[in-house]
């Protein structure tokens, strides 16, 4: 560690999305210039399209 030097740069995206009336927040952090951003977008998207809610039946206890 070099004190006074720059730390590194990220990109980051906040997701909130609601799944039975909950609000449920994701964050995505990345090096900021990654090459495999677009792929880390997408997999963040898969992820919160893939939340089913909890059958009602089943519940947690």
């Amino acid at each position: 560690m070099r004190w006074g030097s720059p730390g590194p740069e990220f990109e980051s995206l906040n997701s909130y999305f609601a799944v039975s009336g909950r609000l449920f927040s994701a964050r995505l952090t990345y090096w900021k210039g990654d090459s495999r951003a677009a792929e880390y977008l997408e997999t963040l998207h898969r992820l919160i399209e893939s939340v089913r809610p909890i059958n009602a039946h089943q519940g947690l206890k």
